[in-house]
């Protein structure tokens, strides 16, 4: 029986691990983006809903002094237009509320980090360039998969972005629908008037 030498596998080529390393950085930045962008407009609606609840104070007055069904239909449509905006602004204030994602393992990092300098001080027995590869690739799988796939650095920051996004579309609408039921108060409001 013939036993042949165990052989590592080839290391990627530098080029090939820096194109994946490029994409997983452009990944995570465009994530990023899109999580704050969606942080930063959900501030705005939030301050826009703040905003329309301060002029809808005074405009009750006006409701109250209504008579018949004028008066109901306007404080059922003014209800309406508080509830949804009371939904908005619970709903800007989700996309902006702060999850836990997931990251690299610092301590993994840390660990390969300590490796490299025990085989930088001490000789490694490799070629720079092959430890090089491996050290590349190694961080990279970690950007691109972390631990496991369900703790993907960029799966985890792709997931936040989501989910702040639907909090911030759920949000608008409920505005949209609170400014069309404020437009019906005045409607209301503007034909007891006549």
């Amino acid at each position: 029986m013939r036993i042949f030498p165990r052989r590592d596998p080839p290391p990627p080529q530098e080029q090939e691990v820096a194109v994946f390393l490029a994409e997983a950085r452009r990944l995570l930045d465009y994530h990023w983006r899109r999580a704050d962008a969606f942080e930063r407009k959900a501030l705005g609606v939030l301050a826009f809903t703040g905003v329309i609840v301060a002029l809808l104070t005074p405009s009750l007055k006006t409701v109250l002094d209504l008579h018949g069904h004028y008066r109901t239909t306007a404080l059922a449509l003014g209800a309406a237009a508080i509830t949804m905006l009371a939904g908005s602004a619970v709903s800007s204030a989700g996309a902006l509320w702060a999850r836990s994602s997931k990251s690299v393992n610092v301590r993994e990092v840390r660990e390969l980090w300590r490796e490299y300098l025990h085989r930088a001080e001490h000789g490694g027995g490799g070629t720079d360039a092959w430890e090089a590869a491996g050290l590349q690739r190694n961080l990279v799988e970690k950007l691109l998969h972390g631990a496991t796939e369900e703790t993907s650095p960029i799966q985890s920051l792709c997931d936040d972005a989501d989910v702040r996004g639907r909090w911030f579309l759920r949000g608008v609408w409920l505005n949209l629908t609170a400014l069309l039921l404020i437009l019906g108060v005045v409607v209301t409001t503007t034909l007891e008037s006549l």
